[in-house]
C-alpha cells in the first residue's frame, strides 16, 4: 500500500507519491500533473478534472468549480454571496442554513453540498494514484489554507472520505512546503535556528509563515492570511474593466451572460501571465457573444493601476507575519515563494520590499505542498525509514476559548466560566487538563476567540461537550472528589474534549495480616519440681565450687525464649484513588453526521460503478463504429477474393444497416451488451475471410520451412560425419522413416490444397504446418543430441620391477 500527499487547490489540485526513489508528483490520463479542480454533470454522467474542462463552456451551469472557497461555508456567508456574482453554477440554502449546489444531473433537478462534490474530485484523484501506482492507497496527508476553522476542517476531512482517502493528517499549506523544505537542507545550523519566510500567492488566497529551522526539525512561529486576495481577483478585475471596454467597443454586455463570462475570466487568466513577462498582452477571445470575436491589448503599467486597491492589500500578512513571529526582517535568512500570483512583478517588488531581499526559487511552486504533505506522511508511515525524528511543531493561527457551566449538588446552576484555553499560534498538537470540583453536571463550550480575525461569514462556535452526570457521593469515607476533563488540539488543529475522569480519594478497609505474641499459662506441677531440682543442686559437695561457680556465671546471662506467635488478620484504613471514565457527549458543529457519510459513500460507490459503465459502453460503440468503417472496404478491395460474390454483396449490406442503426435513436442509447454482440457477430464473419488471406499469404513459407527441416534431418540421418559415428544405424533409421512420414503428408496435403478455391477453407493449415515441424524436431532432435559415450579405460599392465627381472633370466637360464 502506498503513502500520497494531496494539495487541494481551488484551480487545480496535485497528488505526490512516496517511493523508494523518492517523491514523485502523479501525472493524470492526460500526463498532466495539475488535474482541474471541476466536476461536471452530464445528462448520463460525471465528468471530473480534465475531462470537466474540456466541456466547460458548452456545460458552464453544471460545471462546479471554486470548491475550495466554498466548502464549509453557510448560505449567507458574505462571500458566498459575492462568489453568487462570478460562479455560473446556481446555489440555494439548504437545512440548517448550508450552503447547497443546484445541478441537473441523468434528467433530474438535485441539490449537493459541496463536501459531497469535493469528495467526488478527491475519488478521481485516487482513482489516478491507483492507476499509476497499480495498487491501492495507505495513508495519506492533505493540505488545507490556514485560514480553515474547525467546521471547514471537519468538511474537508468529510469530503476526503468520501473520495475513498484514509486521512492520516491535515496540514496547512505552507506548513507543507516548509516541511519539504527543511527535509532537504543539509547545512542546517546546529546552535542556532535560520529563519525563513514563505509567501504564497495562489489562486484563491495570500498565506505567509515564518518558520525556524535547525538540524532537529522546525517550528512555525507565525501564519497569517488574507482569504480575499488571490490570484483569481487579478482575473476579476481585468474582467471587470474588459466588459467595460467590450460593451463600449461590441455593444454587448458580457457580465450577464454566464457563458461569456466563463470565457472571458479564462481569457483574462492566459493576458495576466503574458504580462508578468511583457511590458503588454492582448487580450483575445473568440465568439464570446452573439458569434462575436474580442480583441484588445493592455499595458502592465494599466494593468497595476486597475489593480492598485489589490496590491495596497498584500503588504498586510507579510507584517503581521513578523510582528507575530516575534523577529525582525534582519533575522530572517531567506524568503520562499510559492503559487502562481506570486510571479506577478508587482508582487515580486512588494515582497523585497518588505523583506528587504528577492524571493528565492529553491521550491517548485507549484508542486511543493503535494510532495510536501507525501513526505510527512512518509514519515508518519511506519513502512519507510526517513528522518523520522526531525521535528515538526506548527501553530494554530486561531485562539479557542471554552466556556463551561456547572449545576451544583444542591441543584442550583453554577456561574459560567470563561477561559482562553489555547492563544493565538499555539502549537499543534497541544493538551490541557481541566479540573472541575463542585458540580454534578458539566457543560463546556468551545469558541474561537476572537470572531472578528475569522475570515468574514465563518462562525465562531466549535461545538458542545457535556461530561455525564456525576454522582459526587456525601460524606462516608469519601475523602475528596473531583472531575478531570482533558481537552486537546490535535494535529488536524482539530478540537476535541478527549476524556473524563472521575477521581475520588477514598478512605478503604483492607485486611493486613499482623503477627501477635501468646502468652503462656503456668503449670503448678511444672513449678514444685523447679524447686526440688533447685534443692538438690545446693547440697552438693563444696569439692565441685569452683565449677559451679563457672556454671552459675555463664547462665547470668539472660536467656529469652523464643515468645509463641501467631498471625492473624486485622482490618485497617488505607488511602487510594479511585479512577472512573465518564462519557462525553459530543454535539460538535460538523457538516456531516457519520451515517450521513457513510450513505455518501454508498452513494458514490454507485455513481463510480455508473460512470464506468458508461464510459465502458461508449468504448463498445466506438469499437463497432470503427470495425464497420474499417473492414467495409476491405470485403470489396483486398479481402474480395476471399468471399464468395452473394456472401461478400451481403456482408456489406450488413454493415451499411450497422451505421444506419448507430446514428439512429436506438443505436445511440443501446447498452454496453448489444454493442459488444453486435461487434462478435459482425468480426466473426470478417475474421473468416482475414483468416484464409493470412493462410494464403503464409502458407508457402511455412511449406518451406517443414520442407527444409525434413532434408536437414534427412541428410544427418545419412551422414558420415566423425562426431555422430556413435549413433547407431537403428536409430539413424528411424529418422529416416520419420522423415519420410513427414514428406508424405505434406506431399499430400499440398495436392489437395491446390484444388481449393482460396474462399473454401484451407486443406493444409498452417498451424497443421508449425505443429507437424514441432512433431519432427522433437523426435530428431533427441537423437541428434545424444551424447558420444566415454571412450573405455586402459587396463594396467604388471611391470617386473628391477631388482626381479636378473632372477627370472637366471631361472630361464638354468
Amino acid at each position: 500500500m502506498a503513502v500520497v500527499g494531496v494539495d487541494f487547490g481551488n484551480l487545480g489540485s496535485r497528488i505526490a507519491v512516496a517511493q523508494n526513489r523518492g517523491i514523485d508528483t502523479i501525472t493524470n490520463e492526460v500526463n498532466n500533473r495539475t488535474t482541474p479542480t471541476l466536476v461536471q454533470f452530464n445528462d448520463q454522467s460525471r465528468s471530473i478534472g480534465e475531462s470537466a474542462l474540456s466541456q466547460y463552456t458548452r456545460n458552464v451551469r453544471n460545471t462546479i468549480g471554486q470548491l475550495k472557497v466554498l466548502l464549509g461555508r453557510k448560505f449567507a456567508d458574505p462571500v458566498v454571496q459575492h462568489e453568487m456574482k462570478w460562479v455560473p453554477f446556481q446555489m440555494v440554502e439548504i437545512e440548517n442554513g448550508n450552503l447547497g449546489i443546484c445541478v441537473t444531473f441523468q434528467g433530474e433537478e438535485r441539490i449537493m453540498a459541496p463536501e459531497i462534490i469535493l469528495g467526488m474530485l478527491f475519488g478521481q484523484l485516487a482513482r489516478t494514484a491507483q492507476g499509476f501506482l497499480k495498487t491501492g492507497i495507505g495513508y495519506s496527508v492533505v493540505s488545507c489554507p490556514p485560514y480553515y476553522t474547525d467546521y471547514q476542517r471537519r468538511a474537508l476531512v468529510t469530503a476526503y472520505r468520501i473520495g475513498g482517502f484514509n486521512p492520516l493528517r491535515v496540514v496547512n499549506e505552507v506548513s507543507a512546503a516548509a516541511y519539504g523544505f527543511g527535509m532537504y537542507q543539509k547545512d542546517l545550523p546546529d546552535s542556532h535556528d535560520q529563519k525563513v519566510a514563505f509567501v504564497d500567492l495562489g489562486e484563491s488566497c495570500l498565506k505567509c509563515s515564518i518558520v525556524s529551522f535547525t538540524k532537529a526539525g522546525m517550528k512555525v512561529l507565525s501564519s497569517t492570511y488574507d482569504p480575499t486576495l488571490g490570484g483569481r481577483e487579478f482575473d476579476r478585475t481585468l474582467a471587470t474593466h474588459f466588459a467595460v471596454e467590450i460593451q463600449k467597443k461590441y455593444k454587448i454586455d458580457v457580465m450577464s451572460n454566464k457563458r461569456a463570462l466563463v470565457r472571458l475570466l479564462a481569457s483574462c487568466e492566459k493576458t495576466k501571465k503574458i504580462l508578468s513577462a511583457n511590458p503588454q498582452a492582448p487580450l483575445h477571445c473568440p465568439c464570446i457573444m452573439e458569434d462575436i470575436d474580442v480583441s484588445l491589448m493592455i499595458n502592465r503599467s494599466d494593468f497595476e493601476e486597475i489593480a492598485a486597491p489589490l496590491f495596497a492589500k498584500i503588504k498586510g500578512p507579510f507584517e503581521a507575519a513578523i510582528e507575530a513571529a516575534g523577529v525582525t526582517v534582519s533575522d530572517i535568512a531567506a524568503v520562499e515563494q510559492i503559487g502562481g500570483a506570486v510571479r506577478i512583478p508587482k508582487v515580486q517588488a512588494l515582497i523585497k520590499e518588505v523583506f528587504g531581499q528577492d524571493p528565492g526559487r529553491r521550491l517548485n511552486s507549484e508542486e511543493c505542498i503535494a510532495k510536501g504533505c507525501a513526505m510527512q506522511c512518509a514519515v508518519l508511515s511506519p513502512k519507510f525509514q526517513v528522518k523520522k525524528d526531525w521535528k515538526v511543531r506548527d501553530v494554530n493561527p486561531n485562539g479557542i476559548t471554552i466556556h463551561y457551566t456547572q449545576k451544583n449538588v444542591d441543584g442550583t446552576n453554577g456561574d459560567v466560566e470563561v477561559s482562553e484555553i489555547f492563544s493565538f499560534n499555539n502549537v499543534v498538537p497541544s493538551s490541557k487538563m481541566m479540573t472541575f470540583k463542585n458540580g454534578e453536571e458539566i457543560e463546556i463550550t468551545a469558541d474561537y476567540s476572537d470572531g472578528a480575525k475569522l475570515p468574514e461569514g465563518l462562525g465562531s462556535r466549535i461545538g458542545t461537550f457535556k461530561v455525564e452526570k456525576v454522582k459526587f457521593p456525601q460524606g462516608g469515607k469519601i475523602l475528596d472528589a473531583h472531575v478531570k476533563v482533558k481537552v486537546k488540539l490535535d494535529d488536524n488543529s482539530l478540537f476535541l474534549v478527549e476524556s473524563a475522569t472521575l477521581e475520588e480519594e477514598v478512605e478503604v478497609e483492607e485486611e493486613k495480616k499482623v503477627a501477635k505474641k501468646v502468652e503462656e499459662k503456668k503449670d503448678e506441677k511444672k513449678e514444685e519440681k523447679k524447686e526440688e531440682e533447685k534443692k538438690e543442686e545446693e547440697k552438693k559437695d563444696s569439692e565441685d565450687a569452683e565449677m559451679k561457680d563457672a556454671e552459675e556465671k555463664k547462665d547470668e546471662a539472660p536467656k529469652v525464649d523464643a515468645a509463641p506467635s501467631v498471625e492473624e488478620v486485622e482490618k485497617v484504613l488505607v488511602k487510594k484513588t479511585r479512577r472512573t471514565p465518564l462519557k462525553i457527549v459530543s454535539d460538535i458543529n460538523a457538516p456531516m453526521t457519520e451515517k450521513q457519510i457513510l450513505d455518501a459513500l454508498e452513494q458514490e460507490g454507485k455513481m463510480v460503478a455508473h460512470d464506468q459503465l458508461i464510459i465502458d459502453t461508449a468504448e463498445a460503440r466506438n469499437t463497432l463504429e470503427s470495425y464497420v468503417y474499417d473492414i467495409r472496404p476491405k470485403v470489396r478491395g483486398e479481402l474480395a477474393e476471399y468471399y464468395k460474390e452473394e456472401e461478400a454483396t451481403k456482408f456489406v449490406s450488413e454493415l451499411d444497416a450497422m451505421e444506419e442503426w448507430l446514428y439512429e435513436e436506438e443505436g445511440e442509447n443501446a447498452s454496453k451488451s448489444t454493442y459488444v454482440a453486435k461487434y462478435t457477430e459482425l468480426k466473426k464473419k470478417g475474421d473468416f475471410a482475414i483468416n484464409l488471406q493470412y493462410e494464403a499469404t503464409h502458407r508457402a513459407e511455412c511449406i518451406k520451412s517443414v520442407e527444409g527441416n525434413v532434408a536437414h534431418f534427412t541428410n544427418w540421418a545419412k551422414s558420415t560425419d566423425e562426431k555422430y559415428a556413435h549413433i547407431s544405424e537403428e536409430d539413424r533409421t528411424k529418422v529416416l522413416n520419420k522423415c519420410a512420414e513427414i514428406q508424405a503428408w505434406l506431399s499430400l496435403q499440398v495436392a489437395a490444397q491446390e484444388s481449393k478455391k482460396k474462399f473454401e477453407m484451407p486443406a493444409l493449415k498452417i498451424n497443421d504446418l508449425r505443429n507437424k515441424q514441432d512433431e519432427l524436431y522433437k523426435f530428431a532432435n533427441p537423437v541428434m543430441s545424444k551424447a558420444k559415450p566415454p571412450p573405455p579405460k586402459e587396463e594396467k599392465k604388471d611391470v617386473p620391477k628391477a631388482d626381479e627381472a636378473p632372477k627370472a633370466e637366471e631361472a630361464k637360464a638354468e
